[in-house]
């Protein structure tokens, strides 16, 4: 049994990071399959809550890669 379930993305899920700071803060970003469908939205965690904390829906394309800005 998993631990928590974080479920809201459409599809697949192409990046996931822990804050490097922040307690059980999560980042997961979305990804697209090879058909085209999927989401490349970014969710912000509190994965203690089992809650999202921010969404960011404005990606034109593919997420990469993501990182934490520490300024």
């Amino acid at each position: 049994q998993p631990a928590v379930d974080l479920v809201a993305h459409q599809r697949r899920v192409g990046q996931v990071l822990w804050h490097p700071s922040a307690l059980n803060i999560l980042l997961s970003a979305g990804n697209i399959e090879i058909n085209g469908s999927g989401d490349m939205k970014i969710f912000i965690w509190n994965v203690g809550k089992s809650m999202i904390l921010q969404t960011i829906d404005c990606h034109p394309e593919v997420i990469l890669s993501v990182s934490w800005n520490f300024t």
